[in-house]
């Protein structure tokens, strides 16, 4: 299956299509739907979720199985979902990626951008440094409320950062 690269030129680009933006997390993976006509705001948010008590690889294909379905509802024309890295300075990064955790979401992103790309649609990964940098959560939801007013779900919120940040409003 080819898949092709093309990344949105910022906000033009971006306020033509119907975009799909996810961060994935086992606790909750957080969706932005952003269409034409409706922005700087989502037109959709969403947050699906797994039982806890399930093995990880269990909650990751739950997960993924919600997300196909609801991929199928809303049509994008791109998916971005954010890719996992490590910040070297950060003692919580640091202590999360000895317990595993940046391993488990790496393969739950993987599968949601092999879910995309099953369904024949655009998918880009964007590094958390691209869009948010090391800004903590409280800065990025500052800035979110400032641009739309709104303020948004844990995990849901960083799918709308990521969408204000393509658009080159955050």
């Amino acid at each position: 299956m080819k898949q092709t690269k093309t990344k949105p030129e910022g906000r033009k680009e971006f306020r033509r299509m119907r975009v799909l933006t996810v961060d994935p997390g086992l606790g909750g993976t957080g969706l932005a739907f952003w269409s034409p006509g409706n922005l700087p705001k989502p037109y959709l948010t969403g947050i699906l979720k797994a039982n806890g008590k399930k093995d990880y690889l269990d909650r990751a294909a739950l997960i993924v199985r919600h997300f196909r379905a609801y991929l199928g509802s809303v049509y994008p024309d791109l998916v971005v979902i954010e890719n996992q890295a490590v910040w070297d300075d950060s003692e919580e990064a640091y202590a999360s990626s000895r317990k595993g955790d940046i391993i488990k979401l790496a393969h739950l992103a993987g599968m949601l951008a092999l879910a995309v790309m099953e369904a024949g649609k655009r998918v880009e990964m964007i590094a958390v440094a691209k869009w948010k940098g090391q800004l903590p959560k409280q800065a990025v939801n500052s800035r979110i409320k400032r641009v739309t007013g709104d303020v948004y779900a844990d995990h849901i919120s960083d799918a709308v950062g990521i969408g204000l940040s393509m658009m080159e409003l955050i």
